[in-house]
C-alpha cells in the first residue's frame, strides 16, 4: 500500500517492462501509449504524460483507498495484447491546519 495524504501528489513512472524470463524489455517494444486508470476517481486524479510513461497522481480530498493501474499494448503484430501494472494507494489525513471548537450549550449562571 502506497501512502499519500489528502493534500499530496506524486508522479508514478514505468520503471521498466520485463519479459516472461524477467529480462528487461525496451519501451520501444510497446505499441502505442500506455493507459493509466484509477478505480476511484473520487479519491485520485490522474494526469498521464503525453508518452504515457509516467502519470501525475493527485489526492482530491476524501480519505480511503484506490488503485492506480497502467496497461500497455505489447504485441503490435496480433492486434492487442496487454501487460498491466498496479499500485494500491491509501489516502490518509494530513497535518492539522485549523481547529473546530464546540462551544456547548449556554446555561444561566448561578
Amino acid at each position: 500500500m502506497f501512502p499519500m495524504t489528502d493534500s499530496q501528489e506524486t508522479t508514478m513512472t514505468i520503471k521498466e517492462f520485463r519479459d516472461k524470463k524477467d529480462n528487461p524489455v525496451p519501451n520501444t517494444a510497446i505499441d502505442g501509449v500506455p493507459e493509466w486508470l484509477t478505480d476511484n476517481p473520487n479519491l485520485l486524479e490522474l494526469t498521464p504524460a503525453a508518452d504515457g510513461l509516467s502519470c501525475k497522481v493527485r489526492s482530491v480530498g476524501p480519505l480511503g483507498t484506490a488503485t492506480v493501474s497502467m496497461k500497455a499494448d505489447v504485441d503490435p503484430s496480433v492486434g492487442q495484447s496487454f501487460v498491466a501494472g498496479r499500485v494500491d494507494v491509501e489516502v490518509t489525513f494530513g497535518t492539522p491546519t485549523t481547529v473546530v471548537l464546540d462551544p456547548g450549550t449556554p446555561t444561566e449562571q448561578p
